[in-house]
């Protein structure tokens, strides 16, 4: 070994164990990404063999011009930021609660889990049935509190089903958020409030100006990351309502799937992916 480094044969043996991570990533992301690019400049079709006639940018001026396009960004836009909004709220709220250290805290935490746990078609099955229009567990309790004479049509309505979607996306993610509070929270250095105590701040004053701060990187990278999954979200969305009604819950991901597999249109489903 030499001083201040590596041999080298300690480096190529470094290189050897990180090449099985290195291909897989080339595989399965890399390359997928780099394919999809290179046919969104044809217009290839699943019905047609081969490429296609080359257009360039065609498929991109096409779906920048198409009004299904620009709804499914609204979609999207509409999900991300609301169910981002509501995820990250959800979970600070329950960290907050949960960082009291209560009896049953512990048991309460892997109940919280199980949405997390779920896969998301199993999450898109169960908002399905509670939200059910006729045999649905929401209108069912609703009716029995006299609350409601008439089912309300959660996922066939064009007002409602995004909402309802929302609120799946955020009880699936709220787990993953609160987790992430709530180790935040359990990280900020107990001598500090301690002092802040005897310097005499109340609990609102330590609150805001020493707890607050320590959440601010947790809450950056929280956001971004639930935007992320909400983003790619599938799942929930074509078990609950393939996108309807009437393209009410037509995100990009959704839009994308209905273009190559059941319209054909595989470049353009690569150019919109």
């Amino acid at each position: 070994m030499r001083s201040g480094g590596f041999s080298r044969s300690q480096a190529l043996e470094g290189y050897a164990f990180t090449l099985p991570a290195l291909l897989l990533v080339l595989g399965l992301i890399l390359y997928p990404i780099a394919l999809s690019v290179y046919l969104s400049f044809f217009n290839q079709n699943l019905l047609r063999p081969g490429l296609g006639r080359f257009l360039g940018l065609g498929n991109y001026a096409r779906l920048l011009s198409d009004s299904k396009t620009l709804n499914a960004f609204q979609k999207s836009a509409a999900m991300v930021g609301f169910g981002a909004l509501g995820t990250m709220l959800v979970g600070f709220l329950l960290g907050l609660f949960l960082n009291i250290g209560f009896r049953g805290s512990t048991v309460l935490i892997s109940v919280l889990l199980i949405p997390w746990v779920l896969p998301e078609i199993v999450t898109g099955q169960i908002w399905r049935w509670i939200f059910q229009g006729d045999v649905g567990v929401a209108n069912a309790i609703l009716h029995r509190l006299g609350l409601i004479r008439e089912p309300i049509l959660w996922l066939g309505s064009v007002e409602l089903a995004m909402p309802t979607i929302i609120g799946a996306v955020i009880w699936r993610l709220s787990p993953f958020t609160t987790l992430m509070f709530l180790g935040a929270l359990r990280s900020v250095p107990p001598e500090l409030l301690e002092a802040a105590s005897i310097d005499g701040a109340n609990g609102f004053q330590r609150f805001r100006h020493i707890t607050l701060p320590h959440l601010r990187y947790v809450t950056v990278i929280g956001t971004l990351l639930v935007a992320i999954f909400i983003l790619n979200n599938f799942a929930v969305v074509w078990v609950s309502t393939k996108g309807g009604p009437v393209n009410a819950t037509e995100i990009i991901p959704v839009l994308i799937y209905k273009m190559n597999f059941q319209n054909y249109a595989t470049s353009r489903a690569a150019a919109l992916s």
